[in-house]
């Protein structure tokens, strides 16, 4: 499934929750949509893959506790990112999940 992710804006977590179980499952693709942040898909509690490439991406520590909450990710590409040029970023994605490559 492509998405190309759009803003929403909801009365509650609870009805933004709601919605986007709905649409996205398990797999998403928000690649090349400017995006300097991933913090409003947390509530994606059941996602296993992430494609976030060619975005804006660049807060290694908000990536970090995402991670922690995405406990069903078993893959994620966060290619061509300003991220991706952080000192071993990969690693510390990787040491902080649980379910990647699993």
């Amino acid at each position: 499934m492509f998405i190309k992710y759009s803003w929403f804006v909801f009365k509650s977590e609870k009805t933004k929750k709601n919605y986007f179980s709905l649409f996205f499952e398990e797999v998403l693709n928000v690649s090349g949509n400017n995006l300097d942040s991933l913090a409003e898909l947390s509530c994606l509690e059941k996602l296993q893959e992430l494609t976030a490439s060619n975005n804006n991406l660049e807060n290694l520590r908000e990536l970090v506790q995402l991670l922690s909450m995405w406990t069903c990710l078993k893959q994620i590409d966060t290619s061509r990112n300003p991220i991706c040029s952080k000192a071993r970023y990969r690693e510390r994605l990787i040491v902080v999940s649980t379910s990647l490559g699993n």
